[in-house]
């Protein structure tokens, strides 16, 4: 959505949604849901996996994607599973990172530089 041109500032502001997706193979997923939106990271695990990271160069400070409340980070599920050893108490499925990746969505409020 274009908020505002600027013709003598040479500016344009904006608001738009952000979605980036991405495979981490270090990490490995348990009982994955076939609907992304119960796959939603809390924000402690969300502050510890890493975060792919875009930078808007035509901002006045090359401002950059970022991960903080406003952002919401979940996994697809889209690999199989294998299931948990017969010596774990628990039924688990577990997914491999390489095979389910996550996705980034925020809505941004930027000005460009023209």
């Amino acid at each position: 959505k274009i908020l505002e041109i600027g013709e003598v500032e040479m500016l344009l502001r904006t608001k738009f949604a952000l979605s980036l997706e991405w495979f981490d193979s270090r990490v490995q997923f348990y009982n994955l849901k076939t609907n992304q939106g119960l796959n939603k990271l809390i924000e402690d695990d969300k502050a510890r996996i890493w975060i792919p990271s875009m930078i808007f160069d035509n901002t006045d400070n090359n401002a950059r994607t970022k991960a903080d409340q406003e952002s919401f980070v979940s996994v697809r599920r889209e690999g199989n599973y294998s299931k948990s050893s017969i010596e774990v108490v628990d039924n688990i499925f577990m997914y491999k990172g390489a095979e389910n990746p996550f996705e980034i969505n925020r809505v941004y409020h930027t000005s460009w530089n023209c």
